[in-house]
Parts: C-alpha cells; structure tokens; sequence
C-alpha cells in the first residue's frame, strides 16, 4: 500500500482519537471523495459534483470543432466516444436532469452546428432518431436492481444485501424512510425493474411468497394489498418454500376472491419442497429470457417507439455509407435547408433553384425535377440497367426504391440512390457557396467511384460479393 496515495476517513471518533491515527503515515481524507472520477456521497449530485464529466465532454467537443466532419461523421463521435465517457456515470447514478439536459444540449449543437458554443440550428428532433439519454440513464442504473438478483461477486450487491436489505425484500422497502439520495434513487426504479425480474422457483427456498413475480398472478401483494397476510396466514417476509410442506401448501381457507385465485393457483403448482434445484432470477424482456442483465434488449423496450414509417429500411439499410444514410434521412423528412425552406425563416430571399434557376428549389424538384438532375438519374438508371424513367414525386422514388425486381439487387440500388441523392446537393452547395459548376457527366462518375469504392470495401459480406459486376454488367 502506498501511504502517500491513502487517506484515511474516520467516523463516530473524537479530533483528538483522528489525529492519533494519522501517526500510522496516513493523511486524514474528507467527504464527498472521488473514486474512478465518480464523486462518492449520499445526497443529490449538485452542479459542483458533475461539473466534471461536463467540463470532460466540452474538452472533446472543443478538439473536435475544427475539424472539417460530416454530420454521419459527428453523429459516429456522439455514439462511440461520446456515450462511452457518459456511460460510465450513467450506469453508477441518475444524474439530474439537469444535467442530463445539459448533455443533450451539448451533443445537439456539436452534432447540427459542429460548435458547441452556438445555438443549434436542429434540421431534426433529437429523440426522432438519437437516444434519450434519461431513458438510456435509467436503463443502465437497472442492471444495479438486478445485482441484487443475480448471483454475483459485485461487492456492492453483496455490501447492500447485508446492510440495507438485511433479509427483507427489495419490493418491500419504505423508500421514504431511507436517507440516501442514490439508494432512493435505485428505489425508484422498482416500477420498472418489476417488469423484467421473474423468478423461477425451484426449492422456493430465496423467491419471496407475496413480493417476487414467481406465479401466473404475478406478485401476489398487488393482488390482495397488504391485507393478504392477514388473510393467508402468511408473513410479509415469508419464502415460497416455507409456505409448502411435502403434502401441501400451509394456507388458511380463502375468505376472498383474492385468496381464492390463490388457492387456485397453487393447486397447479408443483411443490417446491419436492424440488432440489435452486430458486433461479432472470431478466425478462416480452419473450426473451436471460440469465444475465441485457441493457439492449432493455433499452428496445423502454425507449420511445415512433409509428412506423416504411422507409426506414430503406435509409438505414445494412451496408450503407453513413454519411450518404444521414443525408437521405434528413432529405426524406424535408428537412435540408432549400431556398424554399429558407424563404419560411427568412424574408427577401431568392428561391429559386441553385442549378438551373428556372423553378423555386423544393426538395423534390431539386433531387427529381431540376433538368441536371433528370441527367444524372438518366445516367444512373441506364447503368443499373432500367429504362430511363422520370421520378415526379418523392413518394414515387421511395416506393421504386423499395421494389424488388430481377434486373438489380435491392441493396445496389439503394447504394446508388443515395450516392446520387448525396452528390446532388453537393452539386448544390458548390453552386452557391463557391460559384463552381460540374457537368450531369462529371456527377455520374463521382457517383460511380463511390459506388466502386463502397463495393470493394463490403465484398466480405455476402450481400456485396457480386454487385461490382451488377454495377459493371452495363457500363459500356
């Protein structure tokens, strides 16, 4: 043990008692105390307490703002580097949400601005396709509920197991009467931890009778109130197995229809005093049973999930290239920032179109109707084989996007579709940003090196390893 990276904490001793001590080499240490970068205390996380991890993640923003990233680009810093430092205190506390606020706030404006240090300008809701993080916070701290579940080594499940629950249920502890902000905390997830926390009885030697979800009636408490000891003649603390008896089950004669379902119930019910196996917990999700805590299957069922669209396949397709995908979800909600769209936040502005400035620049005639554009989709349908053919709406390019057919692989032609999406509003961009022009020719061959490129860097998986010579079959 190094003394000088020790302290020592004392409590319930006299200054006079503390100072002896320190003649053992070691300096007295003071609460709250950091461990792993984590504060340590029993009250609520003030402003001062996680200002850290804030300070921690505008560091990474900062180092990041001058380099020249795509939006897929930012949003890939946000789901790796981003979430795994935040991660880590999301799955010891809840933090406040206050601070959960501040988070989002900061990932919002790397993610939309790529400075953290203006306003975001959204094109899109944060929770219409990035995570929650309250729910994600909420997510991670259950696998804490479970630990006190689960046989495991943790040392904390173990430490509040003995000090904290002392034999009695989880279910059945008072939060109100409990002292400390992260265990009231933890508390407070009950209503959700009940959901996914089945227990298997075997020996019925650990399962709780009235608190554990154990039988087809679920938690039996919830369904005669507190009153159903009473009526049983069964304690609050009692197990499964000290309700049974190698003959039968210890109960009093039903004075209700509750106790009635019960006395049904467990007529069916194998005996766990028959039984030499284990009480076993697992972690339930819909139809999935674990054995272990599953933060994604976890996360899939608390998370908001919106009405199903149709085209999220088609975005988000396997194999896509992520900043092409991230372009095309946008472009599909009309969310890019067109003249047109322009014109709604800001008056006296020029909308018509930055190609051929003949028509006002909406999304679908910029992508589908704008005569540069109508040469760019001749040229690709003709390679991937089609007849050349005029996409009038947007709704009618998701729906050929979406068709299968036996001229050309689904996944190449959504490949293809974005690629094209993608480099029309660069074409765009360069028009009005730096006055610079390309030919409908010039666009096609970026978009056949990216097609190429992309090809060759998926060939391992199988639904890439024959599209380069579907893309080639009609090059000449």
């Amino acid at each position: 043990m190094n003394k000088n990276k020790t302290e020592l904490y004392v409590a319930g001793m006299t200054w006079t008692e503390s100072c002896e001590l320190t003649g053992l080499g070691f300096s007295l240490g003071s609460l709250p105390v950091r461990y792993l970068g984590l504060p340590l205390m029993h009250r609520k996380l003030r402003i001062c307490d996680y200002r850290p991890l804030i300070d921690q993640l505008k560091a990474r923003f900062t180092s990041w703002t001058s380099r020249a990233l795509s939006y897929a680009g930012r949003r890939e810093l946000l789901a790796s580097v981003i979430h795994g430092t935040i991660n880590f205190w999301f799955s010891s506390f809840i933090l406040p949400k206050g601070c959960v606020r501040e988070i989002e706030s900061l990932c919002c404006r790397f993610l939309w601005n790529g400075n953290i240090t203006e306003r975001a300008a959204a094109k899109v809701s944060w929770k219409s396709r990035l995570r929650d993080l309250i729910t994600w916070n909420k997510t991670l701290c259950l696998k804490l509920v479970w630990l006190l579940f689960s046989e495991t080594e943790s040392l904390w499940a173990n430490w509040t197991k003995t000090h904290r629950l002392q034999g009695s249920s989880l279910w059945s502890i008072d939060e109100s009467k409990q002292s400390s902000w992260i265990w009231k905390s933890i508390l407070k997830l009950r209503p959700l931890a009940e959901q996914y926390i089945k227990c298997n009885i075997g020996n019925g030697l650990t399962g709780s009778f009235w608190f554990d979800d154990w039988s087809p009636l679920g938690p039996l408490i919830k369904l005669t109130g507190y009153s159903g000891p009473n009526q049983l003649g069964v304690p609050l603390s009692a197990t499964v197995g000290s309700v049974s008896t190698s003959s039968g089950w210890n109960l009093r004669h039903a004075r209700s229809p509750a106790a009635e379902h019960i006395h049904i119930m467990l007529c069916s019910f194998p005996l766990p005093s028959l039984s030499t196996v284990p009480d076993q917990y697992v972690w339930q999700v819909d139809d999935h049973v674990a054995e272990t805590y599953s933060a994604r299957l976890t996360w899939d069922s608390l998370r908001h999930h919106g009405t199903p669209q149709g085209w999220e396949n088609i975005v988000w397709f396997k194999g896509h290239i992520p900043s092409h995908a991230f372009m095309t979800w946008v472009a599909n909600l009309d969310r890019l920032p067109t003249r047109t769209r322009i014109a709604t936040w800001i008056q006296h502005v020029d909308t018509s179109c930055c190609i051929c400035s003949n028509f006002a620049e909406t999304r679908d005639h910029l992508f589908l109707r704008c005569n540069f554009s109508e040469q760019v989709w001749t040229l690709v349908l003709k390679r991937l084989g089609y007849r050349p053919v005029l996409f009038h709406t947007w709704t009618a390019l998701l729906a050929w996007s979406d068709f299968k057919d036996s001229i050309c692989p689904t996944t190449l032609r959504l490949l293809v579709i974005q690629a094209t999406l993608y480099n029309l509003w660069y074409e765009r961009n360069v028009r009005l940003h730096s006055s610079l022009s390309t030919t409908p020719q010039a666009t096609f061959m970026k978009i056949d090196r990216l097609i190429r490129q992309a090809i060759i860097a998926r060939k391992s998986r199988n639904k890439f390893r024959n599209l380069l010579s579907h893309w080639l079959k009609y090059s000449s």
